[in-house]
């Protein structure tokens, strides 16, 4: 029940960070609208002068500035966000229910082979060719033992480990 609810708490709070980027985008398109429309206006009462075609261009260098700086700022949150995420570790089972090992070497151990799968697991998370690599490893594996037990025939020996058939004597090649 917790995992479901810190699963539905993420998911809300990425939810109203999408939101909350979508209405930053909106406003700061209305923005750029806006400084159009005004630009446009003051070119049609200023005239077309190299003035304000200068300050202008400073103006405009300068809120282009200000929206890419918003924008790495949103990516980075975003990428906090997200990093978070798959850092976030949900406990399926109940502390009571996980089994205590006693011995130093098996737990030694199970810390091995839990270190060497998460890495494992976090390269096939980062890399798609990884991936692709191991699928048709298993899919080639599984044919060839298919093969093999499909083209297997094994040997039938009566109780005295004779072939069966040759009353006692050697295979004759006949």
């Amino acid at each position: 029940i917790e995992s479901e609810f810190q699963k539905q708490e993420m998911k809300r709070q990425s939810e109203d960070f999408a939101r909350k980027l979508e209405v930053q985008e909106a406003e700061l398109r209305k923005n750029v609208e806006d400084q159009r429309a005004r630009r446009r206006e003051e070119e049609m009462t200023r005239g077309n002068d190299g003035l304000s075609l200068g300050e202008r261009l400073l103006q405009k260098q300068i809120e282009l500035e200000e929206a890419v700086r918003n924008n790495q700022i949103l990516a980075l949150k975003l990428e906090r966000l997200q990093k978070t995420a798959r850092e976030t570790v949900i406990p399926i089972d109940p502390p009571s229910a996980s089994l205590s090992i006693q011995h130093p070497a098996a737990k030694q151990a199970v810390t091995v082979v839990d270190s060497v799968m998460f890495r494992v697991i976090s390269m096939l998370r980062n890399y798609p060719a990884a991936r692709l690599f191991l699928a048709v490893y298993f899919v080639l594996l599984h044919l060839w033992v298919f093969f093999i037990i499909l083209t297997y025939t094994p040997e039938i020996h009566d109780h005295t480990g004779q072939l069966p058939g040759n009353g006692g004597n050697a295979v004759s090649k006949s």
